[in-house]
């Protein structure tokens, strides 16, 4: 009688630190959620010169999640006016950021190559010798790789 006690206890014990654990995960889960959307919310509130810089210093220090956030702004931007000029301009710079962020930091080669793939699309639409310049040095440093 009093090992079967001890035995539902000692399951009760386990059950308990179980329910603690899940609830420490959660709220650590919770807090990053907010501090992810409040950063999100930060990068819409740049212009685009200031995500790239952000991007860039972000990719230096190895945040590559907030380096990815920031550039992929600046992408989103793009996308709902490609026509912009400036917006181009900036998507260059910023393609060619994630693909150097995904090729020299995350080693995922494949996205590498896409981002300055459509980077080297954008630059040759728009007749943008110098970009063209370093895009393909970015494809060949990628090659050799």
């Amino acid at each position: 009688m009093i090992r079967q006690i001890t035995h539902q206890g000692f399951i009760l014990g386990i059950l308990c630190m179980i329910i603690c654990f899940a609830s420490v995960i959660c709220a650590v889960a919770e807090e990053r959620g907010k501090n992810f959307t409040g950063q999100a919310d930060y990068y819409f509130s740049l212009d685009n010169g200031s995500l790239i810089n952000e991007g860039v210093e972000n990719i230096r220090k190895g945040d590559n999640d907030n380096a990815q956030m920031a550039l992929s702004v600046v992408v989103k931007r793009y996308m709902q006016n490609p026509d912009d000029s400036d917006g181009k301009g900036y998507a260059i710079q910023a393609y060619y950021n994630l693909g150097i962020l995904h090729s020299t930091h995350m080693l995922d080669y494949n996205k590498a190559y896409r981002y300055l793939k459509t980077a080297l699309k954008i630059a040759e639409e728009d007749s943008n010798i110098y970009r063209l310049a370093y895009i393909h040095t970015a494809l060949a440093n990628l090659y050799s790789a």
